[in-house]
């Protein structure tokens, strides 16, 4: 799991430019990479358009094991337009590399 807080500086520019990344600073918690691990640097892209009805949360986070191993933590979530309310499922689902 990870806990981040979003830093934006121009959130209107952020709001509807797609390529425009925003802060990401706080932790990630993985018992088997070493527990609690700070993000010492991390963007986070919000609403990136995939194709038609589908829209891509990005994240990006750099940080490192507990024994000190430099790690890159990819993501997306994939938000759709399906039938129902799912936005729930759509937003707390992220695939990571």
């Amino acid at each position: 799991m990870f806990h981040l807080t979003i830093e934006v500086d121009d959130i209107d520019r952020f709001a509807t430019d797609p390529l425009r990344a925003a802060g990401a600073v706080g932790y990630l918690r993985a018992d088997a990479l070493g527990g609690q691990l700070p993000v010492e640097r991390g963007w986070f892209n919000l609403f990136v358009d995939t194709e038609p009805g589908v829209k891509r949360m990005l994240y990006r986070l750099w940080f490192r094991d507990g024994v000190g191993h430099p790690l890159t933590m990819t993501g997306f979530k994939l938000v759709k337009d399906d039938a129902g309310f799912d936005v729930w499922k759509d937003t707390t689902t992220l695939f990571t590399t």
